[in-house]
């Protein structure tokens, strides 16, 4: 079972404020991965040891550094970013933590993010 949860402060989670999420695996797991989809935003995440590897997608889905995603917001067809990342850390782990907001340029303040979490076989 994965749980996730978005740390909510009175604004909610619908804001371009900076949103926080943990995810909670029932055992601990070594890699996992993110396939993003229609990403308009910036997703961090601050946990030490943490390393996000871009596997797959499109150009508008970006790594800065080893701990950042962007997603470029595009208005109209195609979407906004699309791949896969994977996401380890320097040992086995049971949560991740990521944050999220909304990039200063976007066309909207909101962004609907698709995401699947997997692991690599």
């Amino acid at each position: 079972m994965v749980q996730a949860r978005c740390l909510m402060g009175r604004s909610g989670c619908r804001r371009r404020e900076e949103q926080e999420f943990i995810v909670q695996f029932e055992t601990e797991v070594q890699d996992i991965i993110f396939d993003l989809a229609s990403l308009g935003s910036i997703m961090t995440f601050p946990e030490p040891g943490t390393t996000v590897t871009k596997v797959s997608g499109d150009e508008r889905l970006t790594l800065q550094g080893t701990t950042v995603v962007t997603g470029q917001q595009f208005n109209g067809p195609p979407s906004d970013g699309n791949g896969t990342v994977r996401v380890s850390k320097s040992g086995p782990f049971k949560t991740v933590k990521f944050r999220v907001r909304t990039a200063a340029d976007s066309v909207s303040p909101d962004d609907g993010i698709h995401l699947q979490i997997g692991r690599p076989l």
